[in-house]
Formats: C-alpha cells, structure tokens, sequence
C-alpha cells in the first residue's frame, strides 16, 4: 500500500532558465522561463494517485489528496512563501462525499461544487449545484445531465459567482440552460440571501469578471456538431452588446488580476492544445514552450504574480514572455512553424523532471 505523501515544507527546487537562451531562429520563440516547486516527495504517489489543486482561500492554495489504495483522503492548505502543506481545516463536507463530485472551485471562504444525481425520472441524471460559505451549505440549483462540465469562477470582488454550462459535445447542449451566463449574486449571503440573474448569451462559456470587464469564449460550430471552435471576448460589465473580440481559436483557462493577460490554449498552431498567454489590449500572444502545459490545470498565483500549473505534485510558476509577437485574432499564424518539424520544436523542450 502506498504510504501518504511526505511534506517537504522548505524544500523549493528552483529551474529559472534565463530568458537569453533564445534559440536564434524565427519566429519569436523561446522556452518558457519557469520557477518549479516540489510539493510531494514521491513522485509515484503523486502520479497514481489523486493530488490535484482545487482552488485557494486568498493566502493559501487548496489541494486535495486521495490515495488509491486504502481511499484515504484530505485537503491540503499550501501556504506560500515556504509552500508548506497543512492539512486543512473547514472542509470536512468535502471529504464526505468527493467521488460524487463533478466540479469543485474553492475561493476565500466560499466553496462551489456540483453533485451527481441519478433518479429513476431521467437516465441522465442530473447535477446539484451547491455553494458553501462559513460551513452554511446552500443549494442553488440543478442542471440536466449528471455527467454534464460545469464552469464556475467568482468575481475579482468576491461579490459574484458566474457560472456556464455548455460543453463543447453537442449531446449535452440544452439551448434553454446553455445560452445564458447565469449570475449569482452574494453580497448578502451572510444575510442568507442570494441573488440570481441570467445573462442571455449564445454558445457562451468560460465567464470571468474582473473588476468591471466580463471575459467569456462563444463556441463555434465544429466538425462533429460541437462547439469546441472558441473565440474569447471582453465586455463592459452589464452591457453585452459592446463585446470585443480578444483573441480567435481560444479556450480561457485564467487572467490577471488587472485583466491585461488572459492564459489560455490554443490548436491550430501546432495541432495539439498549446499553452499561451495573451495581451488583451493589444489582441497577440505568445506560446508557452517547454513542457505539455496545456494539459494541466492552471490559475494565477497573486503571491508569485504569475500564472501557475499543477503538475501532480509540482507546481510551474512560468514568467510573463518578453514579447507577443503573434496576432491573436487569426486562427492560424503561418510564421510559426508547421507542427509536423520535429526537430524544430524539439529544442524548445525542457527534459522531463517525471512522467507527468
């Protein structure tokens, strides 16, 4: 049986690769500049088992932690500088029940998550939508489809949750939940109330408020009936109609704080999910080279000020590019090299630190 994960609370292990290693080839290309921290000493455990980050509370970051073997559980608060993992407190409703979960976000004091439910009404199911605050659980609502991907994201304020739910495979579309950006208002929570309204949006997903800008994708029609063809846009928060269009072919997966950057993947680059981050203003980006990180969970680290990946029992703070040299509107940049050049994008790429 595997053993639970050591900690190693001080133990950094730093790979900052100067920005000055630019390959002296065109385009615009360079490795990514990365700051890793070794959270698990074992790296078997955290590879076979489930060690994933959920979220953070505003001075830590929550993961949360299931061995395979003996189904042991717990939830982590990493606090940042030392990155030392306490287990945390406050999240025992969590524990209960976690492999029923389809979508958990921990931010500050509030908990969101969706449960499944089976009934024998619908085949399908459907999910159950909570929201925990201060240890009060409130049910805010149900979603068709037990099996059915949520998005979920608080307001830079804390004062709204907004949540999505279409999904890109056009078996789970229902127009009538799925073209709407459904709000939630908590500034009166404590008070236990808590508001709701629908913002109607065709095909949108993946919304973020911050400060008073609102970012969401809109999906496009793809092959197979889907809508996984995303462009990203911005509007003034409360008025839809001014949308602009940031980038095309363009899934979010986090933004600045200020809003300047959004991170997010990209396809038709190089034929496979590629990392990049993006200059709203000024609508390019760059790719994020070196590993596969398009394929790991990400967020934005407001101790490090960077955007940050899980890599299962790392974590990869990456540096902001020097440049962005790409135009992000454009689904495909013909400067950048066919995917198809091995050797050419094989000296961008880091040697792996384990088989993640």
């Amino acid at each position: 049986m595997l053993d639970t994960p050591k900690l190693i609370p001080a133990v950094v292990v730093l790979s900052l690769l100067s920005c000055c290693n630019v390959l002296a080839q065109e385009p615009e290309l360079s490795r990514t500049t990365e700051k890793t921290i070794k959270l698990v000493e074992n790296d078997q455990i955290a590879r076979n088992d489930l060690f994933t980050y959920i979220g953070d509370t505003g001075k830590g970051l929550v993961y949360y932690f299931k061995e395979r073997e003996s189904n042991e559980r717990k939830i982590y608060d990493i606090q940042a500088p030392d990155y030392e993992m306490l287990s945390a407190v406050g999240y025992s409703y969590l524990l209960d029940d976690f492999t029923s979960f389809t979508s958990i976000l921990v931010k500050n004091e509030y908990s969101f998550y969706s449960i499944g439910v089976f009934d024998k009404v619908s085949e399908y199911g459907y999910q159950e939508i909570h929201l925990n605050h201060s240890g009060r659980d409130y049910i805010l609502d149900s979603i068709y489809n037990a099996d059915k991907k949520i998005h979920s994201s608080f307001s830079s304020d804390g004062r709204y949750l907004l949540v999505n739910t279409l999904n890109t495979l056009s078996d789970y579309y229902n127009p009538a939940q799925d073209n709407r950006i459904v709000v939630y208002d908590l500034s009166e929570i404590d008070q236990g109330k808590i508001g709701k309204e629908y913002i109607p949006c065709l095909h949108c997903s993946d919304s973020y408020l911050i400060g008073d800008q609102l970012f969401f994708t809109v999906g496009g029609i793809d092959g197979y009936g889907g809508f996984s063809n995303k462009d990203t846009y911005v509007a003034p928060w409360g008025n839809l109609k001014d949308s602009v269009k940031v980038a095309s072919n363009t899934n979010i997966v986090a933004i600045s704080p200020d809003g300047k950057y959004v991170l997010g993947t990209r396809f038709f680059d190089t034929q496979k999910m590629t990392a990049v981050i993006v200059d709203v203003k000024r609508k390019t980006y760059q790719m994020l080279l070196g590993r596969n990180y398009a394929a790991h969970r990400a967020f934005y680290s407001s101790y490090e000020g960077k955007f940050a990946f899980d890599f299962k029992g790392y974590l990869i703070f990456v540096d902001f590019p020097n440049s962005y040299p790409f135009d992000a509107l454009k689904w495909r940049n013909e400067d950048i090299p066919y995917w198809t050049d091995e050797d050419f994008w094989e000296k961008y790429k880091y040697p792996p630190f384990s088989e993640n």
